[in-house]
């Protein structure tokens, strides 16, 4: 080897990931010239690390195989000369010095573990952009990487009129306090010019730990921020053992449209206002709708009981059902055996006429033991738990937005954010966007 290439310099927030898939220093040397003019060269480079808080990191090869790194960094460094254990009384305080560091873990095994190679390193931090300079902030920078921080996302609250809330409630693994993530992503958005403002009131942003998703529904107003302020953006952080590595990081939920489902009580009470709706929900490109089998069954028990007729009034949301237009299905998250017995049940259901739908979900229902005076309670409370059920799984969080449960107009008691959902008449509810203007 007759010469070396400095490629390009490194910030010392990138060196953690980089040091630790190395040993201890082999050898040390200082930087030096063959030549006196180009003493001045060294001394340039010298004065750019110092003054850019950079050094330059050169990999070995062996083989075509990555075995070492030469560092090299000035003196005047002391943490990095403390940290590679070189002796204080032999480094000039004006040089550059090198040192040769082996790696520690080798090829096959980094290969197998998914590490990068020493010049793929770059390309794990994120790029900044215009925020480069937060390069030169060690704690900064290495709690957006950490987090993952979008950049976009850093631009956007770069402005003096954006505000931000955080929900970390029993989250970072069910501390009562801001954990580890929470603190970083508080330290970074306190380094935009972005400002904090309360959960309960107007919050352009709001940032929910993945630990915490269980309990989003006590989020203050969140009713209303989602329906009422399209423009709110919600966006998950940071990670929890209880959810799975894939949700870990930032990702944006919530984004528009929504789920809709229906009591018993309005099918029964206006099962024809009711197939309006669902046939709308149908037609829209962003929003879908459900209802469950206690659901139906208890709407035509309940309109049977008052007004008793031979023919189901339920006939035309079967029709709908059978044409694929309404789903009808209770949230498999909710069964706690093994397997997926709601599969092999709806494969069944499928197979069924409308009348046989129906009759099976009479049985069902019937099975129960509930009277007629406590059906609407009691599918009203199973509708909650179905839909909290929705409303956390990643596929419906990452593609909608309100989850709305249509109540009767008898049933005008029920308050319109009760139990962190959207409540609400047939003749109230809106898509609140122009679809069906244009």
């Amino acid at each position: 080897m007759d010469s070396l290439r400095i490629s390009k310099l490194y910030q010392f927030s990138e060196l953690s990931p980089i040091f630790r898939a190395c040993g201890k220093p082999q050898y040390f040397a200082q930087l030096e010239s063959t030549e006196i003019c180009d003493e001045v060269l060294i001394q340039g480079l010298r004065h750019h690390m110092i003054t850019q808080q950079q050094i330059a990191m050169i990999p070995l090869s062996l083989d075509g195989v990555d075995v070492a790194l030469l560092v090299i960094f000035p003196a005047d460094f002391t943490g990095l000369t403390m940290f590679l254990c070189i002796p204080k009384d032999q480094v000039p305080s004006d040089s550059v010095l090198v040192a040769l560091i082996p790696f520690s873990i080798t090829a096959l095994s980094s290969v197998k573990a998914g590490e990068k190679p020493v010049q793929a390193i770059q390309s794990l931090h994120p790029n900044l952009g215009k925020y480069h300079f937060l390069q030169k902030k060690p704690v900064i920078y290495q709690a957006i990487f950490s987090l993952g921080v979008p950049t976009p996302l850093l631009e956007f609250l770069d402005y003096p009129n954006r505000t931000y809330g955080i929900w970390f409630s029993s989250s970072d693994c069910g501390q009562s306090t801001s954990g580890v993530e929470t603190s970083l992503l508080q330290l970074v958005l306190g380094s935009t010019k972005a400002t904090l403002s309360h959960l309960k009131d107007e919050v352009r942003v709001i940032f929910i730990h993945v630990g915490s998703l269980p309990t989003i529904r006590s989020l203050p107003s969140l009713v209303a921020k989602l329906s009422d302020t399209p423009e709110t953006q919600f966006f998950t952080y940071g990670t929890h053992p209880n959810v799975d590595s894939q949700r870990w990081g930032f990702h944006e939920i919530f984004p528009l449209g929504g789920i809709v489902t229906f009591t018993a009580g309005v099918l029964a009470e206006d099962p024809v206002g009711c197939c309006h709706v669902m046939s709308k929900l149908a037609e829209h490109p962003t929003w879908e709708c459900f209802v469950t089998p206690n659901a139906l069954a208890g709407g035509d028990l309940l309109a049977a009981d008052s007004n008793p007729s031979s023919l189901s009034c339920m006939e035309p949301i079967l029709g709908l059902i059978d044409s694929g237009q309404v789903a009808l299905i209770r949230p498999s998250g909710l069964d706690r055996g093994n397997g997926h017995p709601w599969l092999s049940s709806f494969i069944r259901d499928c197979t069924l006429s409308n009348r046989e739908i129906l009759e099976a979900c009479a049985a069902n229902l019937k099975a129960s033991g509930l009277s007629v005076a406590q059906l609407r309670s009691t599918i009203n409370e199973e509708l909650v738990k179905d839909m909290s059920k929705i409303q956390l799984q990643p596929v419906f969080m990452d593609q909608y937005r309100r989850f709305v449960i249509i109540k009767a107009a008898s049933e005008a008691s029920i308050p319109a954010d009760k139990d962190g959902f959207e409540w609400c008449s047939l003749s109230s509810f809106s898509f609140k966007d122009d679809f069906f203007e244009s």
